[in-house]
């Protein structure tokens, strides 16, 4: 399993490149765009990316589960 450390390369990358650089397995849910939030359960799933978007970009990396 990889670390949250290992996704920062897709910080400050569009929404759409950063997902075509994503390793198989492993997907982003936005859990914050341009101050709205999402819901999203809190089942535990090791390939989720949390990920916060302003202006169409991965601005932050908000955890692993």
């Amino acid at each position: 399993m990889m670390t949250e450390n290992e996704f920062k390369y897709v910080v400050g990358k569009t929404l759409e490149t950063a997902k075509g650089e994503l390793p198989p397995k492993y997907f982003f849910f936005t859990a914050e765009e341009d101050g709205k939030s999402f819901y999203r359960s809190m089942d535990f799933n090791p390939y989720r990316i949390n990920i916060i978007v302003k202006e169409g970009k991965v601005y932050r990396i908000q955890g692993i589960n």
